[in-house]
């Protein structure tokens, strides 16, 4: 899975204030999907926090559904599908939301502040999600990540062989 067939997906990048419009147009069959906000508080508009069935219904298979809200907290958050195993698969992203000059009180310490400086680092299985759902049979060691990808790239490796020397719990 995948949002605009990247992983992880768009780097979205405003100014506190500004009006976030992000249109999700659910091209995956046979499952719905909701897109949750890290970091946002969404007084104003609690209905695009995107929590299915709770904040909001999710976006069936071929429906589109618009999140529109106001950037209202500064930082580096991120993005991810609050349904299913869809954020394992790679349904996530980042977003920086920067606030003024003026209100920045460290703006004297860095020199540039660029897109291509965002890290989104995330674990992950070459299986699906959907893998290891309760009541299938599996291996629980097969429960672990078995990369950890930056920006969406990483060497792969075969960890099978090395799992037995470590113990996790």
């Amino acid at each position: 899975m995948s949002i605009n067939r990247q992983i992880p997906g768009p780097q979205i990048h405003v100014c506190k204030n500004d009006l976030i419009v992000v249109d999700v147009v659910n091209k995956m069959g046979g499952t719905s999907a909701s897109i949750h906000w890290h970091g946002f508080h969404h007084r104003a508009t609690p209905w695009m926090d995107g929590v299915p069935f709770l904040t909001q219904c999710p976006i069936d298979s071929g429906n589109t559904f618009r999140y529109e809200y106001v950037a209202t907290e500064a930082g580096t958050q991120f993005y991810h599908s609050h349904s299913g195993h869809h954020k394992v698969n790679g349904i996530y992203g980042g977003i920086v939301v920067r606030r003024p000059f003026s209100e920045d009180p460290n703006v004297n310490l860095y020199d540039h502040d660029l897109p291509e400086h965002l890290f989104v680092v995330s674990d992950w299985s070459q299986q699906s999600g959907e893998d290891f759902m309760p009541g299938l049979i599996g291996n629980p060691n097969n429960l672990m990540p078995t990369n950890i990808l930056i920006n969406g790239k990483a060497v792969i490796i075969d960890v099978s062989i090395k799992l037995n020397k470590f113990q996790f719990k």
